[in-house]
């Protein structure tokens, strides 16, 4: 737990984020389905279908950073 203070577990988990939500916008615009790009998240995340369903689902406001 206490990885979780330091600098650089946050700025990786920061990251891992932004890869993620890109992906997701990415997918988005190449028309693929949402079981495509959850799929796509569970083979390279290494994510369970619902998590990767919850990152498809969240809608961030502009202060909001989801850890992932």
């Amino acid at each position: 737990m206490l990885e979780m203070y330091n600098p650089k577990y946050v700025n990786d988990a920061e990251r891992k984020t932004e890869i993620v939500m890109d992906e997701i916008s990415f997918g988005r615009d190449a028309g693929l389905s949402e079981k495509q790009i959850r799929d796509l998240l569970v083979r390279r995340h290494n994510m369970t279908p619902t998590y990767a369903q919850r990152c498809l689902d969240y809608k961030p406001s502009e202060n909001t950073v989801m850890a992932l």
